[in-house]
């Protein structure tokens, strides 16, 4: 086969970069996608938030996916076991209310409709497609090869997008992968068929339980099948004698709340686990080149970010470099360096969430019964993925929640690795 010639070479065929490949195709670009699995395939990530709505809607998936027979997820709730405190969010009730709904998905059927989106609008997709080597070096990429059932090829491209997930296929070869020494974690989760919601849950929400020792997501993906994950620190997990799929199993058979959710439920399939959880790349953006998603930054999973971070961060990348590419250029680094403040705005403001929710101080304010309804709505924007750009008043509030979470930790006396929380 000879070598292709394109504007835009994405790798990954997953929501971020079939959000990308769809745009750039809108708008008349030559975009090709490298996915190396053959789809339907199995994923987690299947809890949404309502920041994706204006997106979708974008992308021409909305109505697919209002329609695909998702369970509708009207916020979350959590519980904190020790205490038997518990506290429910609802999207409705945020300042800047993109919706009052997210989703929970099954991601194979998911992600299946993103790709065929991205053929539908012109996009050349290429699955399975193994990249093996990037054209170029750390000073320009121009390109990728990959493999398929015919050999090997070369895309030569003018902008390459790494949407691969934690396969990080260009930070391997032209950047550097820093592991969060805090947030360094590791998962186990199964599937089960059956699910008591939370006695102050609305049919749909989350549930993120807090144990002694880890923290639980139940996601309820239909009347018949629920995601159960647990999420340990690796300190934890080296003290332990026994295997993630055992801690995960002697976790469902101890905890009194997952025994209440999941009761008299079977499992179905087999238990999975993922290790090292949480990095980021640095730099993730080069001359020719930028990372999205999963491929740029992955956090603790806790706040259900993962496809919002994915998708939205795709959204930025495009509209940032698309009056350059349709001009026939190279993305300036300019161009790319504004796309990672205003990813690092966003995370930091999410990542403020992510640690203080370890923290006593937060726990405190958090399942507190708050003395202003505003103090709500500001984490019910937040939570809902009103970070990049949040309005004053979510600001506002947000910043009186910190001040309220920074004071009790300080009474506490706990101090705190992230900055701004003790």
């Amino acid at each position: 086969m000879a070598d292709r010639q394109v504007d835009v070479a994405v790798i990954g065929g997953g929501p971020g970069g079939c959000t990308f490949a769809i745009l750039a195709a809108q708008a008349g670009l030559n975009v090709v996608v490298l996915e190396r699995e053959s789809f339907p395939r199995h994923m987690i990530g299947e809890s949404l938030l309502p920041n994706n709505t204006p997106l979708f809607k974008r992308l021409g998936l909305f109505d697919a996916i209002e329609s695909g027979g998702y369970q509708k997820k009207p916020g979350a709730v959590f519980t904190h076991e020790p205490t038997e405190y518990s506290r429910k969010i609802r999207f409705r009730d945020a300042y800047q209310c993109q919706a009052p709904y997210a989703y929970q998905v099954e991601r194979a059927s998911f992600d299946r409709m993103f790709i065929d989106r991205a053929r539908e609008v012109g996009a050349t997709v290429i699955q399975p497609a193994q990249v093996v080597d990037v054209l170029g070096d750390v000073n320009e990429v121009r390109g990728v090869c990959y493999r398929d059932g015919e050999g090997t090829h070369k895309i030569n491209a003018r902008f390459t997008v790494d949407a691969s997930g934690r396969s990080i296929c260009l930070a391997k070869k032209l950047s550097r992968i820093d592991r969060d020494p805090v947030l360094n974690q590791s998962c186990a989760y199964a599937y089960f068929d059956k699910f008591q919601f939370s006695p102050i849950a609305e049919n749909g929400d989350i549930e993120i339980l807090q144990t002694e020792d880890a923290w639980v997501w139940l996601i309820p993906l239909s009347q018949e099948l629920v995601s159960v994950g647990a999420v340990w620190t690796k300190e934890h997990i080296k003290q332990q004698k026994s295997d993630l799929p055992s801690m995960y199993r002697d976790l469902v058979k101890r905890s009194t709340v997952l025994a209440s959710r999941l009761q008299d439920a079977n499992q179905v399939g087999e238990i999975r686990s993922v290790a090292d959880y949480s990095y980021k790349i640095d730099p993730a953006w080069g001359k020719g080149w930028l990372c999205i998603g999963d491929a740029a930054v992955f956090v603790d999973p806790v706040f259900s970010s993962g496809v919002m971070l994915s998708t939205l961060s795709a959204e930025r990348a495009f509209d940032l470099t698309v009056d350059q590419l349709k001009s026939g250029k190279v993305p300036t680094l300019d161009r790319l360096r504004r796309y990672q403040n205003w990813i690092s705005r966003g995370l930091q403001r999410f990542k403020f969430y992510i640690y203080g929710y370890y923290t006593p101080g937060f726990q405190k304010v958090f399942y507190s019964d708050p003395p202003l309804r505003a103090f709500r709505r500001a984490v019910a924007s937040n939570l809902a993925g009103n970070v990049f750009d949040p309005s004053l008043a979510t600001r506002f509030w947000t910043s009186l929640f910190w001040f309220n979470v920074r004071r009790e930790n300080r009474k506490l006396g706990y101090k705190s690795s992230f900055a701004g929380l003790s």
